[in-house]
C-alpha cells in the first residue's frame, strides 16, 4: 500500500506540472526567438512529464491487477490476515493491532473473506482510477507532441 501511495503522489505532482506547463504553453505568445526557445523547452518538459505520469499510472495499474489476482492467496495466513485487517481498518474495529497481548489473535473481528473482499475492492478501485488517469495522460501526451510540432514550425523573423 505504501509504495502505491508514493506512486500516486508522484503521478499527482507530474500531473500538476503537466497542467502548469500546458497553461504556460497555451497562454504565452512567441514574439522573438528567445520566446520560441522557452516554449520549445517547456514543450519538451511537458512531454517528459507526461511520459513519467504514464509510467507511474501504468505501474499502479499493473501492480493493482497483479495483487488483486493474488489477493485470495496472500490473505489466508492468520497473522498476515490480522496485520492486513489492522492496516485496512480505519475506524478502530480491530483489537490487538499493536500487539499488547502476545497470546491473543490479531484482529479476530475480521475474517479472511472480509479482508480479501475489502482488499479486492480497493485494488479494483485503483485499477479503475488508474485507467481514467491513463486516458487523460495519453491525451495530454498527444497534445504535447502536437504542440511541440507547432512550436518548432513557428516563424519569428520579421521584416
Amino acid at each position: 500500500f505504501h509504495s502505491s501511495k508514493v506512486t500516486y503522489y508522484l503521478s499527482c505532482g507530474t500531473f500538476a506540472l503537466v497542467a502548469f506547463l500546458g497553461w504556460y504553453l497555451a497562454f504565452t505568445s512567441v514574439l522573438d526567438s528567445s520566446d520560441k526557445k522557452r516554449k520549445e523547452h517547456a514543450s519538451i518538459l511537458f512531454i517528459m512529464a507526461c511520459v513519467v505520469t504514464i509510467a507511474c499510472i501504468s505501474a499502479i495499474m499493473v501492480v493493482s491487477i497483479v495483487f488483486s489476482t493474488f489477493a485470495s492467496v496472500t490473505v489466508e495466513n492468520g497473522e498476515r490476515r490480522g496485520r492486513m485487517a489492522c492496516e485496512l481498518d480505519k475506524v478502530g474495529s480491530c483489537s490487538n493491532c499493536d500487539g499488547e497481548d502476545d497470546n491473543a489473535e490479531i484482529c479476530p473481528e475480521w475474517t479472511s473473506t472480509e479482508v480479501k473482499n475489502v482488499l479486492s475492492a480497493i485494488l479494483k478501485q485503483n485499477v479503475i482510477v488508474a485507467a481514467i488517469l491513463l486516458i487523460y495522460a495519453l491525451e495530454s501526451l498527444r497534445y504535447g507532441i502536437k504542440m511541440r510540432t507547432h512550436i518548432t514550425s513557428y516563424q519569428v523573423a520579421y521584416v
